[in-house]
């Protein structure tokens, strides 16, 4: 790459370093060869930069093409690999234009996101396998290092930019005919555009804790006296302390509780949000489907995307579904089984938004409930599908600028 890299140099030792059968686990033993013939200073079965990786994939799909690599001859403002024209303010010597070296990143990045998506990707899936393997600690430190890689490739870019526009500023005959090569400007604009990134680095719970404010806190004194006005006279009076309703009368778990006057109606359209338990909460927030068809449940439970195929539209939210009162003695039911299944129930509600009933067909009971996250992949209640990966924004998946806008 620009910072100097050359076939047969060791590459740096703070680059990715990851072991090649992660990322070629059918061109490992040709990648090999490949290694001890062309990078004799570099460690056998790793992968140090996207460079290393350019050139094996390069070498790699000419054998199998049946393609003989030729040697460009160098010319001025030429990559002497690439053969692309750069821009004429720079002069220095490398193997690929500025565009394609960026291109060679891209491409490394996105070898490593494909393996890295297979071993569960950046963040947790609503599945029950929560913990990380190896593996993917490797991918995914491979991936920053790679990353930083290019960044400071970037950097380099945005230095060679200024001697590009103080060239054309000097030579403005050729100005625009120099803008049309390979220039530096390029590839920054391909790198914002193209850079895969996660779309979501952490699941939903997981909010960032906000600072602690140094403002002094504000303090409540009680006066011994207070001051009433009657008619034209006023007049002071000490402050009387009367014992109101006992305070287990406000909690709302209590039978003794006693409704406000402000609190929510019985049977309104409105949610009572105020309850302390923000499980319970997230529970009455979530889409709801309801079937008596045993089979569709299973089934459904294996592929969600057929779930308006199984079990027909949603029915609104929890919260204000017939079969509220029914599934919150479910749930209670689930958790009081051990610490482990209430533990389990918290973390499948916090990760998905949506959940499908099973009830009995006969007595109308709730037999067994399914929660998932289904932002991705099914069809909305309107009928226009809810996949997001057009647009860059399904959670589960990586996105880039180009397809945000």
């Amino acid at each position: 790459m620009s910072t100097g890299s050359e076939p047969g140099m060791e590459s740096d030792p703070k680059g990715p370093k990851l072991h090649a059968s992660l990322l070629l686990p059918r061109d490992f033993s040709l990648f090999i060869k490949w290694q001890r013939k062309h990078c004799p200073g570099s460690e056998l079965g790793e992968i140090h930069d996207a460079l290393e990786y350019y050139r094996f994939i390069h070498h790699r799909d000419a054998l199998l093409n049946g393609e003989k690599i030729l040697p460009i001859t160098w010319k001025s403002h030429v990559g002497s690999e690439c053969g692309h024209a750069k821009h004429p303010s720079d002069r220095v010597i490398n193997e690929l234009c500025p565009v394609c070296e960026v291109k060679a990143c891209l491409c490394f990045l996105e070898a490593i996101a494909l393996v890295w998506r297979k071993e569960g990707g950046p963040r947790l899936k609503p599945t029950y396998q929560r913990t990380s393997t190896p593996v993917s600690y490797d991918l995914r430190n491979g991936w920053h290092a790679a990353r930083l890689q290019m960044l400071k490739l970037l950097e380099m870019f945005e230095i060679m930019v200024m001697y590009e526009q103080l060239w054309e500023a000097q030579n403005l005959s050729e100005a625009a005919t120099a803008r049309e090569t390979n220039c530096a400007s390029k590839a920054l604009k391909l790198a914002q555009e193209e850079c895969p990134y996660p779309a979501r680095l952490s699941p939903a719970h997981m909010w960032a804790k906000k600072q602690s404010s140094a403002r002094a806190k504000k303090t409540v004194t009680i006066s011994p006296d207070v001051e009433i006005k009657t008619n034209d006279t006023v007049s002071k009076a000490e402050t009387k302390f009367s014992r109101d309703r006992s305070v287990f009368s406000s909690y709302r778990k209590m039978e003794i509780y006693e409704p406000g006057e402000h609190a929510c109606p019985e049977d309104s359209e409105f949610i009572n949000t105020s309850q302390l338990d923000g499980t319970f909460a997230d529970l009455r927030n979530l889409k709801i489907y309801v079937t008596d068809d045993e089979d569709a449940f299973d089934d459904l439970q294996i592929d969600p995307k057929s779930l308006c195929d199984s079990v027909g539209r949603c029915e609104g939210i929890v919260g204000l579904h017939g079969l509220r009162d029914e599934i919150v003695k479910w749930v209670g039911e689930f958790k009081d089984e051990g610490p482990e299944q209430a533990a389990d129930f918290e973390w499948m509600v916090k990760e998905a938004d949506r959940v499908i009933v099973l009830i009995d067909g006969v007595m109308g009971g709730v037999v067994e409930a399914f929660f998932f996250d289904g932002s991705g992949g099914l069809e909305s209640d309107d009928g226009d599908s809810e996949d997001e990966t057009e647009t860059g924004a399904d959670m589960g998946d990586w996105t880039s600028l180009r397809k945000v806008l």
